[in-house]
Parts: C-alpha cells; structure tokens; sequence
C-alpha cells in the first residue's frame, strides 16, 4: 500500500488516506455478524416454545379424551 500512496498527487491522496482511515460505520461483515447471532437467538426461542406449546398440546388432548 506504500508504493499506492507515493504514485497518487495530492487531492486523491488525501482522499484515499481518508477513506482508509475512516471507522465510523459498521461493515457488511459486521452486520452478517449481528444478523446471525439474532437468527441463532430466534431459532433457539422457537425451538424450545415449540417443545412448551407440543407440551402443552398432548396435556389437553390427554385431558380431553380422559386418560
């Protein structure tokens, strides 16, 4: 990246050492980050409401039919 910065003249070198240096927003890998951290904390909440709602299901039916 040294030999970039020494070719390029003076407006377009300070613009690229800007834009180089810039660390005020997230990235894309960030936010894929983010994304799968809350689908993994969805899949889990809906995997252990479908063992409690089942659950539940089988209780009313057992209690219906009388067992």
């Amino acid at each position: 990246m040294g030999n970039i910065l020494r070719n390029t003249s003076g407006a377009c070198r300070t613009a690229l050492l800007r834009y180089l240096s810039d660390e005020s927003g997230a990235t894309a890998a960030e936010y894929a980050l983010i994304i799968a951290l809350v689908a993994a904390a969805v899949v889990a909440a809906l995997t252990n409401l479908g063992h409690v709602v089942g659950n539940r299901i089988n209780s009313v039916g057992n209690s219906i039919s009388g067992s």
